[in-house]
């Protein structure tokens, strides 16, 4: 079978599968690419607190506190907290419930697709824990 092309020409068996072939793997790539948009924005990322990071220990209540968590909102740490690593108190107290609730022990990073695009450093944005483990906010 032959079919008339474009200015009269006439186009083989073959050369139409061609072109369907191609229109079935121009599909084939936009749906992979709307998957991986779709992957890269619905899916969420974060950061937990390094295990090195200082945090604020109530050893009466057995919680603990991440340190900005006082300052952001309006409260003077308590003379019988200590400060401590967090690995060492992970064990043995839990994040106290309010500052869990309010994220100051992870940080969100965004969408996936964020995420990698900041490690290929084509965007930027501040983080919760210095390289030393030490609060920036």
């Amino acid at each position: 079978m032959s079919v008339c092309g474009w200015k009269g020409r006439v186009i083989g068996e073959s050369r139409i599968m061609q072109i369907k072939g191609k229109r079935i793997s121009g599909s084939l790539l936009s749906g992979i690419i709307l998957a991986l948009a779709v992957i890269g924005f619905g899916i969420g990322t974060s950061v937990p607190m390094p295990p090195n990071a200082t945090v604020i220990v109530d050893e009466n209540e057995k919680v603990y506190f991440a340190p900005p968590f006082f300052e952001d909102n309006g409260l003077i740490i308590p003379l019988d907290y200590k400060r401590d690593i967090a690995r060492n108190v992970r064990e043995r107290y839990k994040p106290d419930k309010t500052c869990r609730d309010q994220g100051y022990f992870v940080q969100d990073t965004g969408p996936l697709l964020w995420k990698y695009l900041k490690e290929l450093g084509i965007i930027r944005s501040r983080k919760r824990w210095n390289e030393d483990s030490s609060w920036n906010w």
